[in-house]
């Protein structure tokens, strides 16, 4: 029963920790359960770097982000495509990642999901072998509002996915690359080598889409 409260709105629940003072250093072999603003973070350890703000969570990670903001004006044509394929990434319902790692640089403001990761969000499926994740400062930080990553208020500004990147929705489209991006302040979403996308029996395919 122990809690680890942060200024930044952070909690942790642990049932053990090691703490080394000297170096900064907290670690546990037990499950933790992290939540913060607007999500929740569960894995079975955690090692925790103060002094680098580095922090790495192992075994069974799972990441629960639900974003509560205003509504954007209606998407075109165009971002209904982009948000259908990736509702992970623009569409405001809660949104499930798991993987068997991750490791959060604060300091680089990056989230980087390793060993295979799954995306689950509203009728929109994406599984890849990893996923980086830029995010902006902090609360005072002016970039596009976006979720928080890091539990520390933190916005989303850009992702990187590879490794056999697949998406599958519950209406019937599709799309597989090798890699994808996705510019939140352009709201721009990129596949990238070997791009494919299907619906209804049609497949168009593409070097880049």
């Amino acid at each position: 029963d122990i809690h680890v409260a942060q200024s930044s709105g952070m909690t942790a629940l642990l049932t053990a920790a090691d703490v080394d003072m000297k170096t900064q250093l907290v670690t546990s072999d037990q499950p933790v359960k992290v939540d913060f603003p607007d999500g929740k973070r569960d894995s079975q350890t955690m090692r925790s770097e103060l002094g680098t703000k580095q922090a790495t969570f192992k075994g069974d990670v799972r990441v629960n982000l639900d974003r509560k903001k205003e509504p954007d004006a209606a998407p075109n044509s165009g971002q209904q495509a982009a948000q259908g394929l990736a509702g992970a990434f623009r569409n405001d319902a809660p949104v499930d990642i798991s993987a068997p790692r991750l490791i959060i640089y604060d300091e680089k403001k990056l989230a980087h999901f390793e060993g295979g990761v799954t995306t689950v969000q509203s009728g929109s499926r994406m599984t890849a072998a990893e996923m980086k994740v830029f995010y902006s400062g902090g609360p005072g930080d002016d970039a596009k509002a976006g979720t928080s990553v890091s539990g520390a208020g933190s916005k989303l500004k850009w992702i990187d996915v590879s490794g056999d990147v697949r998406i599958n929705t519950d209406d019937g489209r599709n799309a597989s690359a090798d890699q994808l991006t996705y510019d939140e302040l352009k709201q721009q979403l990129v596949l990238d080598t070997g791009a494919e996308l299907g619906q209804d029996g049609t497949v168009l395919k593409g070097s880049k889409v």
